[in-house]
This record gives C-alpha cells, sequence and structure tokens, in this order.
C-alpha cells in the first residue's frame, strides 16, 4: 500500500545516498514539510539564490520536491535552476493526485552525461515523457521487491 505522499522514502533515499561534501535541500511544499517533520537539518531554500548558493558551495546537491505545478507557479526562478542544474530523479509514488516526492541529484562538473533517470525519464515534468500515472505505479510494483 503507497502512503498519501512518501517523504520518508525520499529522505530515507537521500541520506543512504549522500557523501562528503553533499547536502540535501528541500524546495516548495515539501521544504515546509522537511523543515518542520522529517529532516529538519537538511536544507530548505525558500527562495532560488539560497538554492544557488547550495549548488555553489557542495559538490553535488540532492533536492527533494513535490507537487512541481506549484514550485512552477510560485517559484518560478527556482523551477528553472531545477530544469537547469538537476537530473536523474527518482519518483516516490504516493496516493495523493500529482503528490509523488521527486528526488534529483546536481551532476560533479566532470559528468558529461548524466545517467539515465530511474522510474522517470531525464527530466521532472508531470506527466512524465508521456507517462501515466498508473504506468508510473505498474512500473514501481515491479521495481519493488528488486
Amino acid at each position: 500500500m503507497l502512503p498519501k505522499q512518501d517523504y520518508i522514502g525520499a529522505r530515507d533515499y537521500v541520506e543512504q545516498q549522500l557523501g562528503p561534501s553533499e547536502t540535501a535541500v528541500a524546495i516548495g511544499l515539501a521544504g515546509n514539510v522537511f523543515e518542520s517533520y522529517y529532516a529538519p537539518e537538511w536544507k530548505c531554500a525558500k527562495k532560488g539564490e539560497e538554492l544557488e548558493a547550495a549548488i555553489r558551495s557542495y559538490r553535488r546537491v540532492w533536492l527533494v520536491y513535490t507537487m512541481s505545478i506549484h514550485v512552477r507557479a510560485y517559484h518560478p526562478g527556482t523551477w528553472a535552476d531545477v530544469q537547469q542544474e538537476f537530473g536523474n530523479a527518482k519518483v516516490f509514488l504516493g496516493t495523493l493526485a500529482g503528490g509523488e516526492v521527486f528526488v534529483c541529484k546536481t551532476q560533479p562538473a566532470s559528468s558529461a552525461q548524466s545517467a539515465p533517470a530511474e522510474l522517470t525519464g531525464d527530466r521532472h515534468e508531470t506527466p512524465l515523457h508521456g507517462l501515466t500515472r498508473n504506468t508510473l505505479k505498474e512500473e514501481a510494483y515491479q521495481n519493488h521487491d528488486k
């Protein structure tokens, strides 16, 4: 059974992946949730400048957000940074329509090309490269026990 939004799954995944000189940042609605409940030690970028500062200060930034439509509408500058600087999203599905939790990361400067993204395609859009919510659910269930 899927949670309404899988913030815990996203948090645990990022914390397992974090390496030296890396940081975790949450933005938008996810920023409020992580800051208050699930990872108060993470950075919460409320302004684009805060995300840009993290990108400049760390070798890699792991970014978590939800409801991309909200980020695009209320934080267009931050959304532009997400689209330009981040790749390799992993999606944590839930039962809230449009409430998938996205995890993505900056690529080290030495990376010429990013690796294929898990489950989502290369960019962070909803719907993702023509995949429907049901397609994503089917793939998540198939990959759950791997």
